[in-house]
């Protein structure tokens, strides 16, 4: 490549430590390759934070939902040889695979592109089997191959599949078809006590119930072994770049073919629209497809409990990135801003000489958002401070670190447990959202008190499990909605199906829902989440929620 890439991978190394500096994220190992040779790797932060050792060459990185592409390729490599065929039902290949259903059979090609209208999964169950049984007792949403629904328990099916026909473990049938002709040889396809002390440790929310403030103290994630074909890939930055590599070249590597050139149409395919408010995007098999300034991009991003991961492909440009973290971060991507730092260089684009020193809590348009909000819980005062967000409320002043659009975590010592949402009338921020609390301003019209069903307050409460994937979420009522709250603040409607039968989310084909029992004095001690046990927790909220 003839292009002077050293000024772009400065560059991209800069935004890793300012990610580093801004997010607190423990550690990085990033990676680029054209297609004939790894371009760049860099090493950034700590494995461990406590022992203070480094990020290194040989650290192993939980890629996470990455390992779907690797599923994928085995069962199309498996399709070439007529051992399966994806258009088939699941049921020709695990006969016990059942899913409640008003539709027609679920393909294999459904489960590979989230079309089969089944849940996302329990995580409860670290085996195939048992979460793939469970699937009994939840039904289909939609008739399948219309509709989107990502699917870790999916894929945990398909690589039942992969052994119902091969005879051996998922992952084993990876490692032979995939990891091994790559020449991935610091990749493992099953997380196992013999790899522990080469992976770099992962860290979650020291508060697992409340959004974690980009400084917010981390703690070391539990260890889980795993084997399952969702999501059961640990390698390097550098192995990662051969993977990416293989997919610059079409299927093909040094080593041989991996793919043909008819499969990998089908792998990087436009199947099926995941948000229908990004028109530039779709999912194919195992990866997803983006349109980007006439460009064609495949990838796919990854998240383990305390790791998450990036690939990104630029087919046209022919370059790729790899980005591995051992932390779940709120941020923006970084592989997609590297790649685009790449493909400006070689296309003679000029870049910055160094990346803007911003403040991470610089919110541009600021002055929208001040004003008094009022609530019978209290009053709060939002003011502009250098282009920074100011709130006071019960006598005490914290700033506001902006996440997603109209949302914030504050900085404040009674406003830690939920996110601020700022809602708007024609336009203007009219009133905040925080938990059960609503707060007027002055501009808000409308009315401030809206009833629900009284049975509903038999709901509202703190639900918990040992579940390390979702430990605990709580459900609230704020004017007249039933509400379910994830512990990164994110809010999701209950829609009411049944007397205790609720759909999470306001997609009316989701088929995730949420089921309340066990009742107790007149509330629910245990809340069923898509086959997933919950019980009433003690709470440490302000809201008593």
């Amino acid at each position: 490549m003839s292009v002077d890439l050293r000024p772009a991978f400065e560059l991209i190394d800069g935004l890793i430590e300012k990610s580093i500096r801004e997010q607190g994220i423990p550690g990085v190992a990033f990676a680029a390759s054209d297609r004939s040779r790894t371009l760049h790797v860099s090493y950034h932060g700590f494995s461990d934070t406590a022992a203070r050792k480094p990020v290194d060459r040989d650290t192993l990185f939980q890629i996470g939902s990455i390992s779907k592409s690797f599923t994928c390729i085995a069962l199309l490599q498996l399709a070439e040889k007529g051992m399966v065929d994806l258009h088939r039902s699941v049921t020709e290949y695990v006969p016990w695979f059942e899913v409640r259903s008003s539709h027609g059979p679920i393909t294999l090609h459904h489960l590979m592109t989230h079309t089969g209208g089944i849940v996302i999964g329990t995580e409860e169950s670290q085996t195939a089997e048992s979460e793939v049984l469970s699937l009994r007792n939840t039904e289909a949403s939609a008739p399948p191959g219309e509709h989107y629904h990502y699917s870790n328990v999916g894929y945990k099916a398909l690589g039942l599949v992969i052994e119902a026909v091969t005879k051996k473990p998922s992952w084993r049938v990876v490692a032979e078809r995939v990891t091994s002709p790559l020449a991935m040889d610091e990749t493992w396809t099953r997380i196992v006590q013999d790899i522990r002390e080469k992976t770099a440790i992962g860290y979650v929310p020291a508060g697992d119930d409340r959004p974690r403030p980009w400084q917010g103290p981390l703690s070391p994630a539990p260890w889980m072994e795993y084997d399952t074909a969702d999501g059961s890939i640990s390698s390097t930055a550098e192995d990662m770049a051969r993977y990416v590599r293989m997919l610059l070249n079409r299927g093909r590597s040094a080593n041989g073919e991996i793919l043909s050139d008819a499969s990998f149409a089908w792998m990087a395919q436009k199947t099926v629209r995941p948000d229908a408010a990004q028109p530039n995007e779709w999912y194919g098999y195992g990866l997803s497809v983006f349109e980007v300034d006439g460009h064609t991009l495949i990838g796919h991003t990854g998240g383990m409990v305390g790791h998450s991961s990036e690939i990104l492909v630029d087919l046209d440009a022919g370059i790729g990135v790899v980005v591995l973290m051992n932390s779940n971060p709120e941020q923006d991507s970084v592989g997609k801003v590297a790649l685009q730092i790449l493909r400006t260089t070689l296309a003679g684009g000029r870049l910055p000489g160094e990346l803007p020193s911003e403040d991470p809590l610089t919110v541009a348009n600021a002055s929208e958002y001040c004003g008094k909000y009022s609530s019978p819980h209290g009053t709060m005062v939002i003011s502009e401070d250098e282009r920074r967000l100011k709130v006071q409320f019960r006598g005490q002043e914290g700033y506001l670190e902006p996440r997603k659009k109209d949302s914030f975590v504050a900085l404040h010592p009674d406003l830690r447990m939920f996110l601020l949402y700022f809602g708007r009338q024609e336009g203007r921020v009219v009133d905040i959202s925080y938990g059960p609390w609503f707060f007027a301003g002055n501009r808000f019209e409308g009315s401030l008190q809206v009833d629900h069903p009284t049975e509903w307050e038999k709901f509202v409460g703190h639900y918990r499990s040992y579940n390390p994937w979702l430990s605990n979420f709580r459900v609230l009522i704020r004017r007249g909605a039933l509400l379910f709250i994830l512990p990164s603040g994110e809010e999701r409607l209950l829609a009411q199906l049944g007397p205790a039968t609720f759909r999470v989310g306001d997609d009316p084909l989701s088929p995730e829902r949420l089921c309340f029992d066990e009742l107790l004095n007149d509330r629910a001690t245990r809340a069923v989440l898509s086959g997933a046990n919950y019980y009433r927790c003690a709470t440490s909220s302000t809201t008593d929620v």
